[in-house]
């Protein structure tokens, strides 16, 4: 007779009650498919991968940007109270005279206080001399006028938001001619990491689900849409919450010891796509704490008695996956893996004071949808 046939009714995972090897093959199983949901958001991400890396570059162009609005804005208020240093006071000095050509008509126009000035005009040539727009002029239709830039550091001032634009100085650079291919695959990547979660979180959670006794096999059901919830929740609050205030710290150590940014493509995206990833799986600390519990793996007054150690054991975990590796990433990470390591050992108590989640879970029917 089938073992089947004395499985429990409300068992949702019967059929994976196995030996050694065929948990090794459910195993497989579970990664097959959870490669396959991978793949199809893989493939959807190609259509808006420029969109996403769009939205991973905004803060730290941003941030550049307002780093080098603050910058020129600082040496104007230093050039208005004579605060320039030495070098940039030596700088300041007037120009040679060069010789500017402006048309006659129009120098004679302005004179006589005409509006209507005809402002495009090309030397002439003997291919152009017979059209009339833009109008062919020579040097000899030009009064030539000696002209000097006596405040340069002042127009240096006023035409540098204009230039850095022109120039493309408030965005990233890349070094090698296939790094932006690379890097869009990169983001490609990722993006199809984070739209396959639902699918990926669920096979996971399956996979464990099969090594517990039928009644802890309920807290599947009722983690795993707080699992997911938390994930997106540590990206989105990486992405728009801690990213714009890291950038910005990181920079202003650029205006401390006086270096200009020059932020590379790869670099930065290493750093802007690893962290929301780190948080998102970081901000599972809390669900993992409160299932370790439920299930009777450890009780919370162990896990509270350990926490020195787990506090501890974060700055390392923080310190080895921060990508930038630096003391101020580092805190914005340890910081909240902390208070969500608290927040764990409070719903375990709570729970264990009868205010549970009140949520239901639900009945074999729906799940299975039969």
């Amino acid at each position: 007779m089938s073992s089947s046939a004395f499985a429990d009714p409300d068992d949702y995972f019967t059929s994976s009650r196995m030996s050694f090897g065929d948990h090794l093959e459910e195993l497989r199983k579970h990664l097959i498919r959870a490669a396959i949901g991978f793949g199809v958001c893989l493939v959807f991400s190609f259509f808006i991968g420029t969109k996403v890396l769009g939205i991973i570059k905004e803060p730290v162009e941003t941030q550049l940007k307002a780093f080098n609005q603050n910058r020129i804005r600082d040496l104007g208020k230093k050039l208005e109270n004579g605060g320039l240093s030495p070098e940039m006071v030596n700088a300041n000095i007037p120009s040679p005279f060069f010789h500017f050509a402006i048309p006659r008509e129009v120098f004679l126009a302005a004179l006589a206080g005409k509006n209507e000035i005809p402002s495009e005009f090309v030397w002439k040539t003997e291919e152009n001399k017979d059209q009339t727009h833009p109008k062919p002029i020579a040097i000899e239709d030009c009064i030539v006028l000696p002209l000097a830039v006596y405040d340069p550091i002042r127009l240096g001032l006023g035409l540098d938001e204009s230039l850095r634009e022109i120039r493309g100085e408030n965005q990233l650079i890349t070094l090698s001619i296939q790094e932006p291919l690379m890097t869009y695959f990169k983001v490609c990547v990722v993006t199809g990491l984070v739209l396959g979660s639902p699918v990926i979180f669920w096979e996971l959670w399956s996979f464990v689900a099969a090594g517990l006794y039928p009644h802890e096999k309920k807290y599947v059901f009722l983690y795993l849409p707080f699992s997911l919830g938390l994930f997106l929740g540590g990206i989105i609050l990486c992405q728009f919450g801690v990213m714009p205030v890291a950038i910005s710290g990181l920079l202003s150590f650029n205006e401390w010891i006086g270096l200009k940014p020059d932020l590379r493509l790869s670099e930065w995206l290493g750093f802007a796509i690893m962290m929301p990833l780190v948080f998102g799986i970081s901000f599972q600390t809390p669900l993992v704490i409160l299932f370790i519990d439920s299930i009777g793996l450890l009780d919370v007054k162990s896990i509270q008695a350990k926490r020195g150690i787990v506090w501890f054991a974060m700055v390392i975990v923080a310190a080895v996956i921060t990508p930038s590796g630096d003391p101020f990433s580092l805190l914005m990470l340890w910081i909240p893996l902390g208070l969500l390591f608290e927040l764990g050992i409070i719903m375990c108590k709570l729970r264990r004071r009868g205010s549970d989640l009140n949520i239901e879970v639900p009945d074999r029917d729906e799940v299975l949808g039969v």
